[in-house]
């Protein structure tokens, strides 16, 4: 007799319909805007385990005495990782981030914001959401 599937409960809710994610994208973001880098919803019925495996961002032009820019990650519109360019940050100045992964239910939302205050500074960011989703 063949077994094709668990005797008993399972005890690796993973292994129930298993779906890869990957999300993301690339682009720059002038003063006194945000710019949506990636975003992933959990459906319904579902719950995923996403990170980010890299978020990567550099001033391509010098940004203005008290400009901020950031490299945001937000979970249920919550801000949970953030890298920040201070003011009169250079040409070629460099951010980066990666996250722990996060374990969402059907609802729950991840996105990677580029944003930007006013100013005359320009980053180009990118980044993805990585990880997979399964059945209840």
């Amino acid at each position: 007799m063949k077994v094709y599937a668990p005797a008993a409960a399972r005890t690796t809710p993973v292994d129930r319909n298993v779906l890869r994610i990957l999300t993301g994208s690339s682009g720059g973001q002038a003063g006194g805007g945000n710019l949506q880098i990636g975003s992933y919803t959990c459906p319904t019925g579902r719950r995923a385990a996403v990170y980010v495996p890299d978020y990567f961002g550099i001033v391509t032009t010098v940004m203005g005495a008290g400009q901020i820019g950031e490299l945001r990650v937000n979970r249920n519109a919550v801000l949970v990782y953030t890298r920040r360019w201070l003011g009169g940050d250079a040409v070629g100045s460099e951010k980066a981030l990666q996250t722990l992964p996060m374990f969402l239910i059907a609802g729950d939302n991840v996105t990677l914001l580029l944003a930007m205050a006013a100013g005359a500074g320009v980053v180009f960011g990118c980044g993805a959401i990585e990880g997979y989703e399964y059945d209840v």
